[in-house]
């Protein structure tokens, strides 16, 4: 995977590598009998998801083809910055949990 924002193609990369870090927090939680809401903010989360899944944030790269589905209100995450920020805090109060969990 990709996390940087050198140029444009990096940017685009580095929200699906941060959808797949996601994914895997999600996994693990289920694995370990954990809530994945407890990490992050369910609202953010939902942000971010919307701007991986729809083509007119990402183009062809995103994870879900153009559809006939009505446009939302919803308001998408844009800044691949917050987006970083998000995941990785995400993945830090994860992994915190996780290694109380397992080492404790």
């Amino acid at each position: 995977g990709i996390v940087t924002t050198n140029a444009t193609i990096e940017k685009i990369l580095t929200w699906g590598t941060l959808y797949k870090i996601m994914d895997t927090v999600r996994h693990l939680c289920k694995q370990n009998g954990l809530r994945f809401d407890n990490f992050a903010s369910s609202a953010e989360i939902e942000r971010f998801t919307f701007a991986c899944n729809k083509t007119a944030f990402l183009g062809i790269y995103a994870r879900h083809g153009s559809s006939a589905a009505p446009v939302t209100r919803k308001v998408s995450m844009t800044d691949i910055g917050e987006a970083i920020e998000l995941i990785f805090f995400m993945s830090k109060n994860f992994m915190v949990e996780y290694m109380k969990m397992k080492h404790a």
